[in-house]
């Protein structure tokens, strides 16, 4: 425990130092020489003047302001530009208090064979949505990726997950030379596009693929485009990497690029046996379009993902694991205006889990809590691959087409034990499962505009998906008991075999008549029709494994279900622009009908008729803060629980049933949210609090968990109401760098548990603080704290709360001029109400040593450098609470070369 106290102190004090860092502040004003009126946008550059310090840049904010906070007492030579003026220059010498200066600027020379350039390109250049920043200003040696050098950039923000945000926004799309890389993956551009090899950075507000839309806030995105260097097109350039390390452990990781203005190839790998994550799910679903795509596709776009690939992609805390990662992005110009786009990705892993766990099971009102000792192993093999091919006509007139075909496949062998351990029995169970999919959509996009004042769009799209699962369960104790009939022997297993079959076409067209540049109603026509199926066929297995094809209780299990849908949609809004207001308002209609059948039974029709209001109004002030206040009615059809209608098993001796009177699910939903982005004094502010009025479906679950004296059966039912809010607040300044993330929620509901009818609230809420003060050249640090906490109160029970503490600090020193040395230290605490906190501790480092002008590196990687054996978490439920041990990959030690081209 002291170990962690003076861990803890350590930390802090390391926090506070910023506060000591000695600085001054520089403040004025940009004014034209002759009309005195103020000069937007104008660059100051501050150079210090001793030898080899940071070029340090501001901006005029619309009034020609500017404010630039200096660390240190030195000299520094000041520098103002502004387009179509002649550029000044003043020096402050060291040891200036704070100043005020009145910057005045003189019109360029209308001879322009007398003007002789002499100034670099202005380091950043606003011109409407755009924000370019040159490279060459802020490119520092050991800038190895694009992530290295966007973290120099003001108005940046790049966390440790490689999430990218600009003025507190994420950024969605990443561009090269204008053409998508990998899709628009940022962490993939982020972690292998060399930085060298870049000239400009792009980052465009408001951006649209289609011209004529981008006027309308239709599908616009905050995208970052990566312009090259000109020595770099027509050339193959990128790096390979090799490493190596004791226990055989082994890393290779080749990335070459080319790009002309005609054919780009991108070529990046990823082997190793060292748990080091390739790809990730936040990355596939950002290939796939994002999540408002997936959302809009129901259960063939999301559902269909998560259950495929989510699985596949995340590392976790595993005791072993190794993976086979390739991808290749091509896209060309075959004929003028005509673009090309493809990619391939593939994925293999095999990976090993371990975890301890002790749950405890809520009884009714006053009866004792169950107790359960469980040990879990699982081994895992997946294999996966991704492909996308686009084919896109843009004449840059009043046509846009594109043929978009998206293909994925995998496969997966899972074989698991599990031991559970209570007061009244021990049990084992054994699992062997087996899961194949493939996936395949295809998509079309036509917009035409016919004149200034209409514009139509037509988009069309089906998917097909397709999954076989197998799933084996052994064990030494009666399986489901009571559930699903007696078995014909006292070990006798379970066999469940299943089927998915489900394919669905959706069209939409829209016309927007444009009345003025500022107002615009927007119709629309949609229908979509999606068609299931599943057949599945369980039987009971002898206690050695072999089937004994007896089919269980055939009136409960093994019925084919199928499930045909048909939703057409009309819809109408007005949105209205004026000044600093913004409004939109507007309804859908649906007309859904929908029938499930269950083998030898007769269909089951249903019909329903909604209206979906919606409005939104926005109105900001001093071009940096707007305010929104939104509603609306979500709805969401259920299609995952149409599996459920019937009794269904699942994995880990589990027994669900849902609800066979499929209806959808409507929210109410109220948001109000405050947003301020201060692109010149980089101070970024997002407050959110919504309010959802919901009526819950039906869905009724029986599962043995392991026990068969206990068995979790709940109703969920009537209207749930649940409130939230969320937040962050960040600045970036000279050296010191600081964000707040914080968000809580709090939902109450009605269930039925044990059959005694309750009401059952949660709350819930997350902080996180982190500070990052660049102390010189040679050295950084981050400091960052998180906290979660957990409450469930169930009528007539007890409160149980949960917290989760997490202290961390990382830092980058350059020891020597070609020496970078990387490390991190984390302290994680759990702790439940009453009880004492539980701490682990996390320790990574990775250095790089260049040779041969940079060409050339020899990198050292440790992680986990303590050797934790495990790492602890926990889980608060209605029904239950759960604390996880769960064993961690052990220490790796990689040293590696890595070779420029």
């Amino acid at each position: 425990m002291w170990n962690n106290r003076i861990f803890i102190a350590g930390l802090l004090l390391l926090a506070g130092c910023p506060l000591l860092a000695q600085s001054r502040q520089i403040t004025g004003q940009v004014l034209d020489d002759s009309l005195r009126t103020p000069l937007p946008f104008a660059n100051i550059s501050f150079v210090p003047v001793e030898e080899g310090a940071t070029l340090r840049f501001a901006m005029t904010d619309q009034q020609g302001r500017f404010r630039f906070k200096a660390s240190g007492a030195a000299g520094l030579r000041m520098t103002t530009t502004y387009l179509g003026y002649q550029s000044t220059s003043i020096t402050l010498p060291a040891g200036t208090k704070d100043t005020t200066l009145q910057i005045t600027l003189r019109l360029q020379p209308l001879d322009l064979a007398m003007v002789e350039v002499k100034d670099r390109a202005p380091p950043v250049v606003v011109r409407g949505d755009t924000v370019t920043y040159q490279a060459d200003a802020f490119r520092e040696v050991f800038d190895w990726k694009l992530q290295d050098l966007l973290r120099r950039l003001p108005g940046m923000e790049v966390n440790e997950q490689n999430r990218l945000r600009f003025n507190g926004e994420v950024v969605q799309q990443v561009m090269v030379e204008g053409k998508p890389f990998f899709g628009g993956s940022s962490r993939l551009a982020l972690e292998h596009i060399p930085a060298e090899v870049i000239a400009k950075l792009e980052v465009i507000d408001n951006y649209n693929a289609v011209d004529f839309l981008q006027p309308l806030g239709t599908g616009n995105q905050l995208v970052l485009n990566v312009r090259l260097r000109e020595d770099k097109k027509r050339f193959v350039f990128g790096d390979i990497a090799a490493a190596a390390g004791p226990e055989k452990r082994y890393l290779a990781h080749p990335n070459l690029f080319y790009y002309s203005p005609e054919v780009s190839v991108n070529s990046i790998g990823d082997l190793n046996n060292a748990n080091l994550e390739p790809l990730s799910f936040s990355d596939v679903i950002q290939m796939q379009g994002g999540m408002g795509r997936l959302l809009a596709e129901g259960q063939a776009g999301l559902s269909g993902l998560q259950q495929d690939f989510m699985p596949y992609l995340s590392p976790g805390n595993n005791r072993s694991g190794r993976s086979q990662f390739g991808g290749l992005n091509v896209s060309a110009a075959p004929l003028p205006d005509w673009t090309v786009y493809a990619y391939g990705l593939g994925l293999r892993s095999v990976q090993g889990y371990r975890s301890l766990s002790r749950n405890a099971f809520w009884q009714q009102d006053g009866a004792p809590l169950v107790t359960e000792n469980r040990e879990s192993e699982r081994d895992t093999e997946r294999a996966t691959s991704n492909g996308k091919l686009s084919l896109v006509y843009d004449p840059k007139e009043d046509y846009y087409l594109s043929l978009e075909s998206d293909l994925q496949v995998g496969m997966a062998e899972d074989a698991s034990t599990l031991l559970s351990q209570t007061v009244q029995t021990g049990r084992n169970l054994f699992t062997e499962e087996e899961h194949d999919f493939q996936n395949h959509s295809h998509t079309l996009e036509a917009h035409h505009k016919f004149s200034g004042h209409h514009i139509g769009t037509l988009e069309a799209s089906w998917q097909q998906r397709r999954a076989e699962d197998e799933l084996g369960l052994q064990s030494n104790q009666p399986l489901l008991q009571g559930l699903i009939g007696s078995p014909p022997e006292p070990n006798a297993g379970l066999s469940h075999q299943g089927q998915t079959r489900l394919s669905a076409l959706s069209t939409a067209y829209r016309h927007y008549w444009v009345l003025s540049p500022q107002n615009h109603f927007e119709f629309q026509l949609g229908y979509r029709q999606l068609h299931s199926r599943a057949q599945t066929m369980d039987n009971w297995l002898a206690g050695n494994g072999t089937p004994l094809l007896l089919p269980i209780d055939t009136t409960r299990f093994g019925n084919g279900q199928k499930l045909r849908l048909e939703d057409a949609s009309a819809r109408l809004s007005y949105k209205y622009t004026r000044d600093a207001l913004e409004g939109e308002l507007g309804t859908t209609v649906h007309r859904m009908q929908w029938r499930i059948r269950d083998e030898g039974q007769a269909a089951a029709r249903q019909r329903e008729w909604l209206a979906l209001p919606f409005a939104k109004a926005t109105t900001t002030w001093t071009n940096v803060g707007e305010f929104e206040l939104g509603y609306r009615i979500s709805r969401l059809f259920p299609e995952t629980e149409a599996w459920l209608s019937r009794a269904t098993i699942t994995g880990f001796n589990q027994l669900e049933q849902g609800n066979p009177d499929l209806r959808n699910s409507l929210s109410h939903i109220w948001n109000l949210a405050y947003r301020r982005r201060d692109f010149f004094t980089q101070r970024n502010w997002y407050l959110q609090l919504s309010y959802a009025l919901r009526s819950l479906a039906l869905q009724q679950r029986i599962s043995g968990t392991g026990i068969d004296q206990l068995r979790e059966t709940f109703l969920l039912r009537d209207a749930g109401h649940e409130w939230s809010f969320r937040g962050r607040m960040s600045q970036k300044g000279d050296r010191l760098e600081w964000s707040v993330n914080f968000r809580g929620r709090q939902s109450a509901f009605r269930q039925i548990l044990y059959g005694i009818d309750s009401r059952v609230a949660e709350w819930q809420a997350f902080v996180n603080p982190e500070i990052r003060w660049e102390i010189s050249k040679a050295a950084a640090l981050r400091l960052a704290y998180s906290r979660s906490q957990r409450w469930v109160r169930q009528q007539g029970s007890s409160q149980a709360r949960f917290d989760q503490d997490e202290l961390s600090l990382s830092w980058e020193v350059l020891p020597m001029e070609n020496l970078q040395v990387k490390g991190a230290a984390a302290l994680h605490g759990f702790r439940r109400a009453g009880q004492s906190y539980d701490f682990y501790n996390e320790v990574s480092l990775d250095a790089r040593y260049q040779f041969d002008g940079g060409r050339w590196a020899l990198t050292l990687q440790g992680t986990n450098l303590l050797n934790n054996r495990s790492v602890l978490s926990s889980q608060v439920t209605p029904f239950s609470f759960r604390e996880y041990e769960v064993f961690q990959f052990p220490m790796v030690l990689l040293v590696g070369v890595v070779r420029r081209l």
